[in-house]
């Protein structure tokens, strides 16, 4: 039964994206689609994409970052049998840099919360983060996506650190990757469990792609009243098969199944980073005092299954 309703769901899922990315239906980008929606979300096919091997050692730039070294080696093994590093921090003045170029220049924004003229930035002007920030609070929104627009991208062409590029290229064991850049802001405003779900704040995992990669920056201080990252370990590679449905599942369901011993709650300090696959169960936390501000990096094998609007290929 669990097999029958995954593939129902794939085919639904595939005829909407199918239209969606293409204001019509075509029946290979169907197929493709369901292919990575029906196929890649079972862990034993996902995970014949196999890491490359590592002969050299390679260091992970320090300029780019405030603690010690890291092997490259060392980073990989321990996302593929946890499924995520957290032991990097950015710079100070990196961080100031991407604050600074989230402006109204080189982004736009999506959220319930804001009206069409104000996506397409007609009324909304806005110099950096913080900023934009306190706009996302004066008009109450739970949850702000901030996307990038292809010209003007700073972050895209200048911040994105070559060390990303060296762990996600060996990771998904290809130089080919897709590449898109998104910044959330999540505040502390009261919400329903369909919000919630829309906003990712119910466990879930990502199948976008064949395999992927992400990268989660924290743009402030994030402790347990502001949302945190959440990430159950060990899911990207094994999950119980009733959950490679690609439905939000609550925290009962998935602490009763792997155990509060597996859950990584991530409360850290502004320009921590954490590499992840979110092929794993995972959800941000819903804010309770504090706003949490974090830009995402996704690198994925291969043309992601959503609509090809803002995407860069490498």
């Amino acid at each position: 039964m669990i097999l029958l309703k995954h593939f129902k769901n794939s085919i639904s899922t595939s005829l909407i994206l199918s239209k969606l990315n293409n204001n019509r239906f075509r029946f290979l980008d169907f197929l493709r689609i369901f292919f990575i929606r029906f196929f890649f979300s079972i862990p034993g096919i996902r995970n014949l994409i196999k890491i490359k091997n590592i002969k050299e050692e390679i260091l992970i730039n320090n300029k780019e970052f405030v603690n010690k070294n890291f092997k490259l080696k060392d980073i990989l093994n321990e996302i593929e049998i946890n499924g995520y590093f957290d032991k990097l921090i950015l710079r100070k003045d990196i961080i100031e840099k991407i604050k600074a170029n989230i402006n109204d220049q080189n982004c736009f924004l999506d959220s319930k919360g804001l009206n069409d003229n104000e996506k397409n930035n007609n009324k909304i002007e806005f110099n950096n983060l913080e900023e934009l920030a306190s706009i996302s609070i004066s008009k109450k929104i739970n949850h702000l996506i901030v996307k990038f627009k292809e010209k003007n991208n700073h972050i895209n062409n200048n911040l994105i650190s070559e060390s990303f590029l060296n762990i996600a290229k060996r990771y998904l064991n290809t130089n080919n990757l897709t590449c898109k850049i998104e910044c959330y802001i999540s505040n502390p405003f009261k919400t329903n469990q369909e919000e919630m779900k829309k906003n990712a704040q119910f466990y879930h995992y990502d199948c976008d792609y064949k395999k992927f990669l992400k990268i989660f920056i924290y743009l402030n201080d994030v402790d347990i009243k502001s949302g945190p990252h959440v990430y159950i370990q060990k899911t990207h590679k094994k999950k119980f098969f009733k959950h490679i449905l690609a439905e939000r599942i609550n925290d009962e369901e998935v602490l009763k199944f792997y155990g509060n011993e597996n859950q990584k709650i991530f409360t850290k300090d502004e320009g921590s980073v954490i590499i992840e696959d979110t092929f794993g169960l995972h959800k941000g936390e819903v804010p309770k005092l504090r706003s949490r501000y974090v830009l995402i990096i996704e690198y994925g094998v291969g043309k992601s299954i959503l609509k090809n609007d803002q995407y860069n290929y490498i």
